[in-house]
């Protein structure tokens, strides 16, 4: 299922992680190859996050109508993902609730205001980033 494409907002996100370490840089590439190579998710970016760019992961999938047998196809953002080059850390917010999170190690979690549409809000450190990539990955995995 397509996703809008948007180089500028793409652009901007790496734009915003230029000065940021190495390890970030390919925290952020891992990410993407990963659910870019699944057949039910991708990732876009925006121009979200006062305009400096935001990685979103989206999740595709069919729903059977029961009453005409056809297939719809759905898609929501399970995922965003930003910089916070200010407290060097990654701003993450998904899908997983803070305990699902916090049963998998991660503790800096809060629940987002109520208006949000996704379950958590998660600030990964530079050691999450730099040595717990595959953990992050199976995270945001169960989410989409």
């Amino acid at each position: 299922m397509p996703i809008t494409y948007d180089p500028a907002a793409e652009a901007a996100f790496y734009h915003s992680i230029s000065g940021a370490p190495q390890a970030l840089k390919a925290f952020f590439d891992q990410l993407a190859g990963h659910f870019r190579a699944r057949n039910d998710t991708s990732v876009a970016y925006t121009l979200s996050n006062s305009r400096k760019g935001q990685m979103r992961v989206w999740a595709f999938w069919q729903k059977l109508k029961i009453k005409d047998g056809k297939r719809t196809e759905c898609k929501r953002v399970t995922a965003t993902l930003h910089w916070q080059s200010s407290k060097q850390t990654v701003f993450v917010r998904c899908l997983l609730t803070p305990l699902e999170l916090r049963q998998r190690g991660f503790n800096n979690v809060q629940m987002p205001t109520p208006d949000e549409t996704l379950n958590c809000d998660l600030w990964l450190s530079e050691n999450d980033w730099t040595n717990r990539v595959s953990e992050i990955i199976a995270a945001l995995d169960v989410s989409a």
